[in-house]
């Protein structure tokens, strides 16, 4: 407060040496602190503006980011279930020739069954990792 009272007065006191020297029209100090103030709010304005421009890009290219990766992240999901159908009626159809094989043929088939299980378990883990991305 006092640091302001100190520099109203120096302010004051310029403004009385410029009107007794005649150096250039004399203003008020409260004409001076408006227009002091006026245009720090311009300036303001100007930072704001020019600081939610930058944010809208920002949020626009985020936008643009995320939807990329959806749209990535939705097709390789599909294609992986598309993928695990066909490994589920592959398998479907190796177990039901399971069921009618007997000894040299059932053991072939029991070995092709193990490796579609362990193949869809593969493709199962593969899906759901990428949803924990």
């Amino acid at each position: 407060m006092k640091k302001m009272a100190e520099t109203g007065i120096i302010f004051m006191v310029a403004v009385a040496l410029m009107m007794l020297i005649g150096c250039g029209k004399a203003e008020s100090p409260q004409e001076r602190f408006q227009e002091e103030t006026t245009a720090k709010l311009q300036e303001m304005q100007k930072k704001i503006d020019q600081l939610k421009d930058v944010y809208n890009a920002r949020v626009s290219t985020m936008r643009e980011e995320f939807n990329n990766k959806m749209a990535q992240f939705k097709k390789s999901y599909d294609e992986g279930v598309t993928n695990l159908k066909q490994k589920q009626a592959a398998a479907k159809q190796g177990l039901a020739d399971m069921k009618s094989a007997t000894g040299e043929a059932w053991e072939k088939a029991k070995v092709k069954m193990d490796k579609m299980t362990e193949d869809m378990s593969k493709s199962l883990e593969k899906i759901t990792s990428e949803l924990k991305e």
